[in-house]
């Protein structure tokens, strides 16, 4: 639309600088800070982990195997190849089949009020916002986490 603004209509031209921009964002990716001593400290708790993330199944796939997400996730459940995410509650019961708990017994992390922790709590699973902007809750949300943490390594004293 921007470029058709311009007087551009090429579509050749606005799928490329879609990709690039795609590739570019995709390449700033990284993780939070300690995040991998967070996660190995938390298997050596013998804590079980799934990883549930939204979105197209070959970018989700690629993320996680670009950053080795597997190691530490034996469950990724990614609505691309599921055909449905979070904040179906579908997603959330197939994780706890796949970790062996009850709803009582999991925490759902997430820093999506919406998708993440709402979902959550529909399914009786303990939420945990993650703020890391640490911005607060917005005005007016109607989603109140369990738990709201800034940095992820506040798990560790949960």
């Amino acid at each position: 639309m921007a470029l058709e603004q311009i007087g551009c209509v090429d579509e050749k031209t606005a799928v490329n600088i879609a990709a690039n921009y795609a590739g570019i964002l995709d390449e700033s990716l990284d993780f939070f800070p300690n995040v991998e001593k967070t996660l190995t400290k938390l298997i050596k708790k013998k804590v079980k982990l799934a990883l549930l993330t939204n979105g197209a199944g070959e970018v989700q796939r690629a993320k996680i195997n670009r950053f080795g997400l597997a190691q530490y996730f034996p469950t990724c459940l990614v609505e691309g190849e599921l055909g449905y995410g979070k904040p179906d509650q579908r997603v959330f019961k197939m994780a706890l089949n796949k970790l062996d708990v009850r709803p009582n017994q999991a925490w759902m992390v997430g820093d999506d009020l919406e998708r993440d922790i709402a979902g959550a709590q529909t399914a009786g699973i303990f939420s945990i916002w993650h703020d890391y902007k640490k911005t607060g809750l917005p005005a007016g949300s109607m989603v109140t986490p369990d738990k709201t943490i800034s940095n992820i390594t506040e798990l560790l004293s949960l």
